[in-house]
């Protein structure tokens, strides 16, 4: 199957084309992708190839009201007209602000018009999805949508002013997926048009909120609180966003002859991560927690890891990097890990409070 996408180059455009490519093979169709300097000729004989189109090329911000036109409703006539030697299905993306009394939303109105009478005169199915705010990777600030804006300008620390503006929004992927529903013969129809079904209502200032908190939680070392899916999905955009010197962050490493100990994150509500690089015939620990509960991973090396409750016997569990286990260390029982091999005992601890000097709740007592 071949299929022709127009604005392969755009941020929805690349996000689909991502998707196109996760089909499995026996799904995956070949891709014609028309960007703004395809050839017109290259786009006609496309046309007559392609057995199913994406319409995803538009302009979305313009210096003068013709250029909406031009890009929006004038490439559509174009593109239909040499579609018309031979009509295939239509996918089209417009906006839920086709029909306003602007000219983006008067050009959206006028090639949905003109996709219909394309269906009504050759047969082909033509899908209108009025697409809300799109946000997610690839997108760009100051032109797909306001959260693409922010995320950059958060990222780089720029200040900027919430808003009680109501937006509506669809991250990409949830997009992309409804697209290729459609493809797969399974749109999403509401009356004439399609929609996205998972839309999410939300101000700008609670978008800016989420975003201080990111901002937050990478300079104080904790992982972001993601309590609903937009919350994870405006993560993953944020992250998209940040300068590519800022992805590489060292940890402080706590070294002395027994090893090192290093604070991988903090969580708000769920504890810490650690590692733990303890040397050949080292023992660490010999200590105990009143309330706070811990658990090991031994990922690489070979080792020891012993308990032992208030007038319990001894509990002698081996550890092997070899054999992944989990191992939990209960309060109140004292606790150590040794090193039984030749080479470094690396150790995963999550602890489930994070650590606070003042309050370290940690209390020597030989095992």
């Amino acid at each position: 199957m071949k299929v022709l996408v127009t604005g392969a180059g755009g941020f929805l455009g690349r996000n689909l084309l991502a998707g196109l490519e996760t089909l499995p093979l026996s799904r995956r169709p070949q891709v014609l992708s028309c960007h703004r300097d395809t050839p017109p000729d290259l786009l006609s004989r496309w046309c007559r190839e392609a057995e199913f189109v994406f319409h995803l090329a538009g302009v979305n911000r313009a210096p003068n009201p013709e250029a909406f036109w031009e890009g929006n409703f004038d490439f559509t006539k174009v593109l239909l007209a040499r579609l018309a030697e031979r009509p295939c299905p239509v996918l089209f993306a417009s906006s839920v602000q086709a029909g306003s009394p602007t000219p983006y939303g008067q050009s959206k109105l006028a090639a949905e018009e003109v996709l219909l009478r394309y269906s009504a005169e050759t047969g082909a199915e033509v899908f209108l999805y009025r697409l809300p705010h799109i946000f997610g990777k690839w997108s760009r600030p100051d032109y797909n949508s306001a959260v693409a804006t922010f995320c950059h300008r958060t990222a780089r620390l720029v200040q900027h002013q919430g808003q009680r503006q109501l937006l509506h929004l669809a991250y990409v992927d949830d997009v992309v997926e409804e697209l290729l529903r459609c493809l797969a013969g399974s749109p999403n129809r509401q009356g004439k048009f399609c929609r996205v079904s998972e839309v999410f209502p939300i101000t700008l200032g609670e978008i800016l909120a989420l975003l201080a908190a990111f901002v937050r939680s990478r300079a104080e070392g904790t992982l972001p609180l993601l309590d609903s899916p937009f919350a994870g999905k405006l993560y993953a955009t944020y992250l998209s966003f940040l300068p590519q010197e800022e992805l590489l962050r060292p940890h402080v490493m706590h070294e002395d002859l027994r090893g090192s100990f290093t604070e991988l994150f903090r969580t708000p509500d769920r504890g810490q991560l650690s590692v733990s690089i303890t040397r050949p015939g080292i023992v660490r620990g010999n200590h105990w927690h009143q309330t706070k509960a811990e658990k090991f991973w031994v990922i690489q090396g070979e080792g020891m890891i012993r308990l032992r409750s208030p007038g319990g016997d001894l509990l002698s569990f081996p550890v092997s990097g070899s054999c992944i286990t989990a191992v939990d260390i209960p309060p109140g029982y004292a606790h150590t890990i040794e090193n039984r091999g030749s080479a470094d005992l690396v150790t995963i601890l999550w602890a489930s409070a994070c650590f606070d000097p003042d309050h370290p709740d940690t209390y020597p007592q030989e095992v």
